[in-house]
């Protein structure tokens, strides 16, 4: 797959050493769920689980990470040889070592994760 096609917008993504793509297959969520309703909401919650743990086991691991539904699906489908009927890329997370400088916006409210100096400037 060319760098950066798993992600659409965010580029800034391309460089993570580690990408992971949730692409879940859903005739197994059909057959659990009895083909209901709710099979496709329960693939979506369980990627959302997944990545939303990736966060805390980076940030114990002083990593940053990611996820984003940003993503060009038929480029992964076709660099996994993915049917797109059957199976499907539904999110990209990532994570990866921090940069020496903060050069996208990044959410830190409490300002823990890139600390200030009184005076404004960004510690090296």
């Amino acid at each position: 797959m060319p760098r950066c096609a798993s992600t659409t917008t965010p580029y800034w993504f391309s460089d993570a050493p580690v990408l992971a793509v949730l692409a879940p297959r859903y005739a197994r969520s059909l057959w659990k769920y009895r083909r209901h309703a709710k099979a496709y909401r329960a693939l979506v919650l369980d990627s959302g689980h997944l990545s939303q743990t990736l966060y805390p086991s980076a940030t114990e691991l002083g990593l940053g990470a990611f996820v984003t539904s940003a993503i060009n699906e038929i480029d992964i489908e076709r660099g996994f040889g993915l049917d797109p009927l059957a199976e499907g890329p539904l999110a990209v997370c990532g994570f990866g070592w921090r940069a020496r400088e903060m050069t996208t916006s990044e959410f830190d409210p409490g300002g823990e994760v890139w600390l200030r100096r009184p005076d404004g400037a960004d510690e090296s």
